[in-house]
C-alpha cells in the first residue's frame, strides 16, 4: 500500500467517524426539539391553570365583599 493509499484510507476513516458524529448530533437535536415542544405545551397549560385559579380567587374575593 502506498503512502497516498494509506492517507486516503485514513481520510475515509475520519470522514466516516465525522458522519457518525453528525448523525448522532442530528438525533440529539431532534430529541431536544421534541422536549422543547413538550415543555412549551406544559408551560402554556400551567399558565392557563394559573389564570383560571386567579379568576376564581378574584370572583371569590368579590363575593366576600
Amino acid at each position: 500500500m502506498t503512502d497516498l493509499q494509506k492517507d486516503l484510507a485514513n481520510i475515509v476513516i475520519k470522514l466516516n467517524e465525522a458522519k457518525d458524529y453528525a448523525e448522532r448530533a442530528m438525533s440529539s437535536a431532534e430529541e431536544a426539539e421534541i422536549q422543547a415542544s413538550e415543555a412549551h405545551t406544559q408551560a402554556i397549560e400551567a399558565r392557563d391553570a394559573i389564570e383560571t385559579a386567579l379568576t376564581w380567587c378574584e370572583e371569590c374575593a368579590n363575593d366576600v365583599v
